[in-house]
């Protein structure tokens, strides 16, 4: 039987304070099945980063990455991975810098002061380079501002046929974080007792890159996958 793939889009909010109506506003930005949830109140690692590990995974895959603002390894590499980071021009404007510079004409025209137009400008290149796996880092300030953002990629899912994921990792004491998913493969719901590898895990599982079953590397969210209509069988098999 041939794996399940899936394109799958990682989207790390980073700065936004604690809100009660956060993640459950997503549900209004798309028409596509969504779980989501707050973290559970024991993290199983301290300070891990969902985003930071789909990377890794993407890469001992050999799957083709595109990165906004979230760092490849180095040294392990693949030489058609794109890398796009943010830089500030002499007037100390953000703009956007990539690696391979061939891909910097796809990204005029985008306001990078805007993390919405951030989003959109990741949506161009994954419509055109179509990679396996993005990873972007987003500094969002109020869940307004979020919505924007995930707007912009979860219209896109409904048409590209990837899974785009939302987290705020539970970087600060007191805060549990909280994670959304959507798209191809995750069924509506609100699954409790996820962590944040749990979660990493779920998106291995919807993307088809070979998780290993181990508690210790965490427990997929199962209730949040729906069955596979190809096979008749569950998705994580």
């Amino acid at each position: 039987m041939a794996p399940r793939y899936t394109p799958v889009v990682v989207v790390t909010i980073e700065g936004l304070q604690p809100a009660e109506d956060m993640p459950w506003r997503l549900q209004a930005c798309s028409h596509l099945p969504i779980a989501m949830g707050r973290f559970a109140d024991e993290t199983d690692r301290p300070g891990f980063d969902p985003g930071a590990a789909m990377v890794e995974c993407g890469l001992r895959e050999h799957r083709l990455i595109a990165c906004f603002d979230q760092q490849i390894p180095p040294g392990i590499g693949g030489r058609d991975n794109i890398l796009v980071t943010t830089g500030l021009d002499p007037t100390g404007t953000p703009v956007p810098r990539a690696v391979p510079v061939n891909v910097i004409p796809d990204l005029e025209g985008f306001d990078w002061t805007s993390p919405a137009a951030r989003a959109a400008a990741g949506v161009s290149i994954f419509t055109k380079y179509l990679p396996d796996l993005v990873v972007m880092r987003l500094p969002e300030e109020t869940p307004e501002s979020v919505c924007e953002a995930a707007a912009e990629w979860l219209t896109a899912a409904e048409s590209l046929h990837c899974c785009v994921a939302f987290v705020s990792p539970p970087v600060t004491p007191g805060y549990r974080g909280w994670f959304a998913v959507a798209g191809d493969g995750v069924v509506d719901g609100r699954p409790v007792g996820i962590t944040p590898t749990g979660f990493a895990a779920t998106l291995e599982v919807l993307s088809g890159m070979g998780w290993v079953p181990s508690i210790l590397d965490g427990v997929p969210a199962v209730e949040a996958l729906r069955s596979d209509l190809d096979t008749g069988g569950p998705v994580w098999r």
